[in-house]
């Protein structure tokens, strides 16, 4: 698969929902421990237990939304290598 640059003519799906996460920070820090589930700019739900979040995918018969996990104080200074 050959990768692409964005453009206006080529927007990244995510790209909405990724600029909804970085303006919306502060209000989305509030749900630490939790999944957000984001289409466009609206957070359509929140959980701390995935299977939650993939039953309202699944409910709403979604297929470009965007799910992301807002990490705890302690999970923050975390990193995988």
């Amino acid at each position: 698969m050959k990768r692409i640059k964005p453009t206006e003519n080529n927007v990244i799906p995510t790209s909405q929902e990724l600029a909804t996460l970085d303006k919306r920070f502060e209000e989305f820090s509030a749900f630490a421990g939790e999944w957000l589930l984001l289409k466009g700019d609206q957070l359509l739900a929140h959980s701390q237990n995935y299977h939650d979040i993939n039953a309202e995918i699944q409910k709403r018969g979604l297929t470009d939304c965007f799910v992301d996990y807002v990490p705890t104080c302690d999970e923050r200074d975390f990193i995988l290598i």
